[in-house]
């Protein structure tokens, strides 16, 4: 819901946490949940993004010596052990989460009244009970956070509204842009608020509706199918007219096509004396194109989320290599950005530009990239033989050297 309250000469915008039709028809986050929780695609693949986010390895860093500091600081306590509820893990899968879901995550650091930088925790709250508010002043003229952005939280259950000082917040978000209607006026302009993200599944929503829908008539076709075709007498009489069956002799062909099938102890064969015309009335679901459009719609889904198609379970005719590609490029388009930006974010809060130490996340530890290290370890090598070589038979000098090795990031 989008409510405008007059204070003075300004407007005040509350965006709730509950989108009204106002946006995107009548899109909503109790929606969005419901395409998470209902829609197989949509869950597979955001879950299969935060599942990749969530094997980042997470450690803090001298910036002299690049070693990771392990003593027991709050600060490093709690990136290892967020909070009660979760594990690193858990927690990075959840900011995901509701980063894929809603467009907005909140990372909130549980900070005793009066205790400074003594962190207890580190939370992410979910984005549907989070309401922002603003003056609609420009506030992308001010160096600072202006005085007059608000965060609160609020549960459905109560109408109490909980402020969150902004100091323990961190807030990002996708695309931040939201179209606010104008209420002084009867027709809807088009209004953008920067300070909230809009979820990526509002511009997916004719895709997964297409989905559902066809979902909807395969499980009709399944559920009302009702006889599969027509067998009926094709017997002539004298002047070619085809008799009725008499009530006994369906129930005796009725009873014997239950002895028909593909089981053991059934026949395979029909021999029969009668003249039967068989004619078939059931659906042929593929002249429907139902899983053809099901695939071109998720694959519209893996576009938006970063995640490859071939990852998928249902995609085929994918070979070990290929999966092993899409997953590369998966964690360098998608995930690896992703976070850094969250990775960037916790230095920022907790300013480490002005520390001897900083945060870093790394994918170094899976599979896919240990086998770029170890290629790269070959290629190093290969190179150093090569140069080695050259360099005592005079062929290169001590800068062409350098300067070979520089290509591979060494000695920069």
């Amino acid at each position: 819901m989008v409510k405008a309250e007059k204070e003075g000469n300004a407007w005040w915008m509350t965006m709730l946490g509950e989108k009204s039709g106002e946006i995107w028809g009548e899109q909503s986050y109790e929606q969005y949940i419901k395409y998470f929780i209902e829609v197989p695609e949509v869950n597979a693949i955001i879950n299969y993004r935060a599942r990749a986010e969530s094997m980042v390895n997470i450690s803090i860093v001298s910036k002299s010596t690049g070693e990771e500091i392990k003593n027991n600081e709050p600060l490093i306590r709690i990136l290892r052990n967020p909070n009660w509820l979760q594990t690193q893990t858990e927690f990075f899968r959840q900011t995901s989460l509701f980063r894929s879901i809603f467009g907005n995550e909140y990372l909130y650091l549980l900070t005793p009244t009066g205790r400074g930088t003594n962190y207890r925790g580190l939370f992410t709250l979910p984005s549907q009970n989070i309401y922002v508010k603003c003056k609609t002043k420009r506030f992308y003229l001010e160096s600072e956070l202006p005085d007059d952005v608000e965060y609160v939280f609020k549960l459905d259950c109560d109408d109490v509204e909980y402020p969150i000082d902004i100091k323990d917040l961190i807030h990002l978000s996708d695309n931040r842009i939201t179209y606010l209607p104008d209420k002084e006026t009867t027709q809807l302009k088009e209004r953008i608020n920067y300070l909230y993200g809009t979820s990526p599944l509002a511009s997916l929503t004719p895709a997964i509706k297409n989905i559902r829908v066809a979902y909807e008539a395969r499980n009709i076709l399944i559920e009302n199918r009702g006889a599969i075709g027509i067998l009926s007498n094709d017997s002539k009489d004298g002047i070619g007219g085809v008799g009725p069956m008499n009530q006994e002799e369906k129930i005796k062909l009725q009873n014997d096509w239950k002895s028909y099938g593909l089981t053991k102890r059934q026949w395979q064969i029909i021999i029969t004396n009668l003249s039967l015309r068989w004619q078939q009335i059931s659906m042929d679901i593929d002249k429907l194109k139902l899983f053809e459009e099901i695939k071109e719609d998720t694959m519209k889904l893996c576009d938006v989320y970063g995640v490859p198609y071939e990852l998928l379970g249902n995609s085929t005719g994918v070979t070990y290599e290929n999966k092993k590609e899409a997953k590369r490029q998966m964690y360098q388009d998608a995930i690896i950005p992703s976070t850094i930006e969250r990775i960037g974010a916790l230095n920022k809060k907790f300013d480490t530009e002005n520390k001897s130490w900083e945060i870093i996340g790394s994918f170094d530890h899976l599979p896919i990239f240990q086998e770029n290290i170890k290629e790269r370890a070959q290629s190093i090598t290969l190179l150093c033989t090569g140069l080695n070589k050259a360099f005592q038979d005079g062929a290169i000098s001590i800068d062409d050297y350098k300067k070979e090795l520089s290509k591979f990031g060494i000695g920069k």
